[in-house]
């Protein structure tokens, strides 16, 4: 796990909400906090799908909103002439993706990784978190997702100093 601080913060917001930059990640949660407070959950409701909607991966292929889906009605709630008081977003990367972060640990041990992303009146960060399917004392991948992290941070030119 490390701590990231964003150093232009205007640039990574844009990027975030208004590009597909962060296309490659799940919406687990968002809390947007301007004269009033919005919690978005990201899993998916089964009840609102027929079953057969459920079951098909074409409609759902993650358990969670896609970034893709749910960040211009992000952007919607923060837009406007003042400043939000803070935004809370949590993101998980695609289940389908992290074979892309891990080499020497097995798959199996890890159940995500998660990129935690905080903005107030004192800046922005990003912290890394990884979530593992049972205790290992082995924390590559813990490692190898830091890494990943500075690498994308760097390769969509998000300025950034590690804290």
């Amino acid at each position: 796990m490390i701590a990231i601080q964003i150093t232009n913060v205007k640039n990574c917001m844009s990027k975030l909400l208004g590009t597909d930059c962060f296309h490659d990640f799940l919406l687990e949660q968002a809390v947007i906090k301007t004269a009033t407070t919005t919690t978005i959950e990201g899993r998916l409701n089964e009840a609102y799908f027929s079953n057969e909607e459920w079951n098909d991966p074409g409609i759902r292929s993650y358990d969670f909103q896609t970034w893709e889906d749910c960040h211009s009605l992000i952007f919607q709630l923060i837009k406007g002439k003042k400043t939000p008081v803070s935004v809370k977003i949590t993101l998980q990367l695609k289940p389908d993706l992290m074979a892309q972060v891990i080499d020497s640990i097995s798959q199996s041990l890890l159940s995500s990784f998660f990129l935690n992303i905080r903005f107030d009146e004192t800046g922005m960060t990003m912290i890394t978190g990884t979530s593992y399917t049972s205790f290992t004392m082995d924390k590559s991948g813990d490692t190898s997702w830091d890494q990943w992290v500075k690498h994308f941070l760097t390769q969509k030119e998000i300025a950034f100093e590690e804290l």
